[in-house]
């Protein structure tokens, strides 16, 4: 670990030593040009002095901060996808509030009883409740909007 910290420690003083000067020569446009020409000169040098250079994928760079190898094959898969609100309903339809229901039978057009002749949604002749031949049917709830 010695090593990789003193070349931690340089990479921070060259760093810091680049920025100092460039902060020096941002007025100056012919010290700053010369200055990028010596920095060319010298990355070239570097260049011809390391045969084979790190490289500079974007995994390899992570996994030499870090210190870790990419897997050959992935472990960890996709979830499966979740049921989604009103998805269990028929195709095309979605979960209507209370209101929305309430709105809807609110707007209905009200029909004549063909027994008591009472304007209502609530029942027809066949399930008028003072028809004594009425078919029973199950109670609703009279909902007010």
């Amino acid at each position: 670990m010695g090593k990789k910290l003193t070349i931690e420690r340089l990479t921070n003083e060259a760093n810091f030593l680049v920025d100092d000067s460039l902060f020096l020569l941002s007025k100056d446009e012919g010290k700053m040009g010369a200055y990028v020409e010596k920095l060319k000169i010298l990355l070239d040098e570097v260049k011809a002095d390391m045969p084979n250079p790190p490289s500079r994928n974007t995994g390899d760079v992570i996994g030499g901060i870090f210190s870790i190898t990419k897997p050959n094959q992935i472990a960890v898969q996709n979830p499966t996808k979740a049921v989604n609100k009103g998805e269990h309903l028929k195709k095309g339809e979605r979960l209507k509030s209370e209101r929305e229901k309430a709105l809807k039978v609110g707007k209905k057009k009200l029909r004549v009883c063909g027994f008591c002749k009472e304007k209502t949604n609530e029942h027809t002749k066949t399930t008028c409740p003072l028809n004594p031949k009425a078919k029973k049917r199950k109670a609703t709830p009279v909902i007010d909007v």
